[in-house]
């Protein structure tokens, strides 16, 4: 929201939420398709490594915007 214009704020903020809900509705369903197939316990499992994994971007993206 900082890089968006005041005269077009609304728009802008309600264009990200819209955004991110299709993407939370969207995981949720191939979240339950890749549970189905290949179980939840595997699911759980590869959930928790990519979860765990973004931990790694934190600290590069804390200096990108640190910088600018």
């Amino acid at each position: 929201m900082d890089r968006s214009s005041p005269t077009s704020a609304g728009t802008d903020y309600t264009t990200q939420v819209s955004a991110v809900f299709v993407g939370v509705i969207a995981t949720t369903v191939l979240s339950g398709i890749v549970a189905e197939a290949i179980g939840y316990t595997l699911t759980l499992i590869i959930s928790v490594v990519i979860s765990l994994s973004s931990l790694l971007w934190i600290p590069k993206v804390y200096r990108d915007t640190v910088r600018t």
